[in-house]
């Protein structure tokens, strides 16, 4: 075989090869980050269980560096990825729900950092950063990390559409390009609600597992199944925000419904975003949660 083709074939193995390893490296950190918050999760609820038992402050110390080995860890794989920034769309989805999970997690813990703070304050053993201040530090990283991942999708999208080739193609792309492509994704089916989880941590799920079903028009309209009557109303998006207002329903009276619990809770929602795992979930900025298969 020529050798030069024999170069050519070996050139563009390891072209492969590194667009792979390139593609995986940005999956793997993303994936690391949900990782860590698993983590930080189970320890915010171990140390708010343990601080309701009483704790000592040695065991107090112990658990305030625990935490923040967590964030620093957190805020460790952020900065190592900060001009990582060109992710796909699934891993744009995934980063921006760790960022509203870890703003859910401050608002459900923060009487728990505050504890420990408050109980290691005069402990020479203790870390002198309070953890609320490392927390809000962990935030503001990922916010920053986040914004800059919507800029350099921004500056992709505004290449594409100076590449067009006449004036038809270009109000072709900025009629696209003013969409927004989870309205998109929040319309491709019905879905099924799961579980909610409160602000106070309660946690609410259906009698019956399939008897709600939200669904979404893309003129804007939304349409509820419940275990009793139908609801239905307008829903406004803009970026990952929702507003869902002008509600409907028929008037049937069904002893047992928790048609109006369900409601009342669709309704103080105020943001939204998918999972990796192909899952709805709405916030509603005090912490509630409301999740949907």
């Amino acid at each position: 075989m020529n050798k030069n083709i024999i170069l050519g074939l070996a050139v563009l193995v390891l072209v492969v090869i590194g667009i792979f390893a390139f593609g995986t490296n940005r999956a793997s950190y993303v994936a690391a980050i949900n990782d860590q918050l698993d983590g930080l999760d189970t320890q915010l609820i171990g140390a708010k269980d343990e601080i309701a038992a009483g704790i000592t402050v040695e065991r107090a110390v112990v658990l305030k560096g625990q935490i923040a080995g967590r964030l620093d860890s957190i805020n460790d794989t952020l900065e190592a990825n900060a001009k990582n920034t060109k992710l796909t769309p699934e891993q744009r989805q995934e980063i921006t729900v760790s960022l509203t999970r870890i703003k859910v997690m401050i608002e459900n813990y923060i009487e728990t950092l505050s504890l420990l703070d408050k109980k290691t304050a005069e402990s020479s053993s203790a870390g002198a950063d309070r953890l609320t201040e490392v927390f809000n530090e962990v935030v503001n990283n990922f916010e920053d990390h986040v914004e800059n991942i919507e800029e350099t999708v921004d500056g992709e999208t505004n290449d594409e559409q100076s590449e067009g080739d006449n004036e038809d193609n270009e109000e072709i792309s900025d009629t696209n390009s003013d969409q927004n492509v989870d309205e998109y994704a929040l319309s491709s089916q019905t879905w099924i609600w799961v579980e909610t989880v409160q602000a106070d941590e309660e946690i609410v799920t259906p009698n019956d597992p399939d008897a709600f079903e939200l669904s979404f028009n893309s003129n804007t309209e939304f349409s509820v199944s419940t275990d009793c009557n139908g609801v239905g109303g307008s829903y406004l998006v803009e970026g990952n925000t929702i507003e869902f207002k002008d509600f409907v329903s028929t008037l049937m009276f069904c002893e047992g419904s928790q048609e109006s619990d369900f409601r009342e809770m669709l309704e103080h929602m105020t943001s939204y975003a998918f999972t990796a795992s192909n899952e709805l979930v709405l916030y509603n900025g005090l912490g509630g949660v409301m999740r949907f298969r």
